[in-house]
């Protein structure tokens, strides 16, 4: 099992959002985590004056198997969108403690 972050700046959420439903469907089990404040590989968004963007980030975990799918589908994302922040990070052997 992996843990997959996806950070997003907040314009594209939605859309994220139902790119990874389409390769989960009724099983997408997540959380959502608004108004990230931060600095990236596309700038800072810091939701203020100078800097008024802000970011999402999507928490899943999901088995192995379906990595390479949801990077995938993440990747043709980033493409339709190169302006607006997009990132997925992966933490290795996620294990259920309790």
């Amino acid at each position: 099992m992996k843990r997959i972050e996806i950070f997003m700046n907040r314009a594209i959420v939605d859309v994220v959002l139902a790119e990874v439903a389409k390769e989960f469907g009724e099983d997408l089990k997540y959380s959502l985590i608004p108004d990230v404040k931060g600095r990236g590989f596309s700038g800072p968004c810091l939701g203020d004056d100078v800097w008024p963007e802000l970011n999402d980030i999507i928490i899943l975990y999901i088995e192995d198997a379906v990595v390479e799918d949801l990077v995938n589908h993440m990747k043709s994302l980033k493409k339709h969108f190169p302006i607006q922040g997009l990132a997925m990070f992966q933490v290795q052997d996620a294990v259920s403690l309790i």
